[in-house]
């Protein structure tokens, strides 16, 4: 995301949306094959996930799956407030 031009409408500090960037975010998260039963599969999607969270500033806690599934994670953001 990039900051908009200052205007007498805009506040300097809003950001825009880029499109090319959220689509290529979009198509990068459906290339990722992950069956539910595919632990293995789950987890490529699952690190794709941890990594941006975690390039924001989020907190990250992982959990590894059982049984063959993949990992639980929980991101928290530092906006979050005490929510998950």
């Amino acid at each position: 995301m990039t900051d908009r031009p200052t205007s007498p409408h805009t506040a300097s500090n809003e950001p825009t949306l880029d499109a090319d960037e959220i689509l290529a975010g979009i198509l990068e998260w459906v290339a990722i094959e992950s069956p539910s039963h595919d632990g293995d599969a789950v987890n490529r999607m699952v690190d794709l996930v941890e990594k941006g969270h975690a390039a924001l500033g989020a907190r990250i806690e992982r959990t590894p799956g059982r049984d063959g599934f993949g990992d639980i994670l929980v991101s928290r953001t530092p906006w979050g407030g005490d929510g998950p």
